[in-house]
């Protein structure tokens, strides 16, 4: 009897697992088939008709904030970031009534937000510039306390000590009776880490009285390791200089203003210390202010970002990105317009931020702008005077998922920054704004993850 019962038993068990492993398996096909449905974008057996309803979804989740950084009597302004590892710094200049300090903030990919000030008792001058150089953040910026702009660098540890106070890095002439302002100052850094070392360009005096691009390595100390070098000449004041990696050497940007005609210029350096070896060429002309070029690295090609005007009306100027790209050959393509990014910089004359910026995922690229307030017929939906948007886009320009409005709590949201932490795929968008009801600014942040993977 008891041998009965056994091999009774033994035959339920076996169907018991037999069964227990079925419903495993469609368990682990039903995740499957779920994921799919989550990414369609990736499945690469879809439809053509279920890829263009996944490049028309929603792909941004708003995951924290907004969170507010400062509050002040006058705009905040010279807005800059970098990534570092499991943080973003951001720097920004604070004005007051007889100072205007730099700041500096580290901002974890939760939003926990640190708030570190670099200077006290300055002449901060716009714009300043943030780099990670694998070890620190470092940041620089301009300062006129001495009748004429010098560019000072500081170091922030990942830890949030400043490693390097503000030092300052360019030694000018002194101001003789009869001097040109503006010519006989350095301003507009900006920084790259370049081989385990940091680069730095500026402007400084040049032929004729106009201002010209310079460059250096900075240390640790905040020294120039080698006499800068002049790397534009030309009777016209260069500025907007930007720096982007490129095979075996450095991209630099610049713009220049022959007949209030915004021109960007571009050429490449090579070697430490860098020496040019493709002389700068102008890739586009454009009327819209200011002029801001960004040069980022997408899918194993450069690609160059700018403002080209549409339109003026009164203190508004809208217009669209344009985009080229570099060939295997290190050339330039043609240039194309990225898809369906219309910009607006209100009060654009009167110093307002700058109207967009852009960011790198590896194989695709992040823009946030400025976009016009919603209006409906005559009757505006918003009293924003403008709104930032956040959207994803191929190495094309081509848009692969709806734009994603950032949660601005002011009226004024502008000079955006954006910034991308891969690893846990979220962007950090910075931003300036004016407080509703009050006679105050702020700059924001908030933290907006991506969902479709790369």
């Amino acid at each position: 009897m008891m041998k009965y019962l056994w091999i009774t038993a033994f035959f339920i068990s076996f169907f018991l697992i037999l069964s227990c492993g079925k419903n495993k398996n469609q368990s682990n096909e039903k995740r499957k088939n779920e994921a799919e449905i989550i990414h369609p974008n990736k499945n690469k057996t879809v439809s053509s008709q279920s890829q263009e309803v996944s490049s028309k979804s929603a792909c941004f989740k708003k995951i924290w904030g907004p969170v507010r950084i400062s509050s002040t009597s006058a705009t905040p302004y010279g807005l800059s970031g970098a990534t570092g590892v499991g943080q973003v710094g951001v720097t920004w200049i604070e004005p007051s009534l007889y100072t205007s300090n730099v700041y500096f903030a580290r901002i974890s990919s939760e939003g926990t937000v640190q708030k570190i000030p670099v200077t006290k008792k300055a002449s901060a001058y716009a714009p300043t510039d943030t780099a990670w150089t694998g070890r620190d953040f470092a940041i620089a910026w301009g300062d006129d306390r001495q009748r004429r702009i010098e560019i000072f660098t500081a170091r922030v540890s990942p830890t949030g000590k400043i490693s390097s106070g503000a030092r300052q890095f360019t030694f000018t002439r002194p101001v003789k009776e009869g001097d040109i302002y503006s010519s006989d100052s350095s301003k507009e850094p900006a920084l790259l880490n370049y081989n385990e070392n940091l680069l730095i360009v500026w402007g400084g005096p040049g032929d004729r009285g106009r201002q010209q691009m310079y460059h250096s390595i900075v240390s640790k100390k905040g020294k120039a390791l080698y006499e800068p070098y002049e790397l534009t000449k030309g009777p016209f004041d260069h500025g907007s200089f930007r720096l982007a990696p490129v095979d075996g050497g450095v991209a630099f940007l610049f713009c220049v203003n022959p007949g209030g005609e915004n021109q960007i210029w571009r050429g490449i350096m090579e070697g430490i210390p860098p020496k040019v070896t493709s002389f700068p060429s102008m890739i586009a002309a454009t009327k819209f202010f200011p002029c801001q070029p960004v040069e980022i690295p997408v899918a194993g090609k450069n690609l160059i970002m700018w403002v080209e005007k549409a339109k003026e009306s009164g203190l508004e100027q809208t217009g669209n990105i344009k985009i080229v790209s570099t060939l295997p050959s290190g050339e330039l393509g043609a240039a194309s317009t990225v898809n369906e990014v219309t910009i607006v910089n209100y009060r654009a004359k009167l110093n307002a931020g700058r109207p967009f910026d852009a960011v790198s995922t590896g194989k695709h690229f992040a823009i946030a702008w400025t976009s016009p307030r919603t209006t409906q017929g005559e009757k505006i939906e918003e009293e924003k005077i403008q709104n930032i948007d956040v959207g994803i886009f191929s190495e094309a320009g081509e848009k692969l998922c709806e734009p994603y409005r950032v949660d601005a709590p002011g009226l004024f949201p502008d000079d955006p920054r954006i910034l991308y932490s891969g690893f846990e795929k979220r962007f950090i968008i910075v931003w300036t704004d004016r407080l509703p009801g009050e006679i105050a600014f702020s700059v924001e942040v908030e933290g907006i993850e991506i969902s479709f993977n790369e």
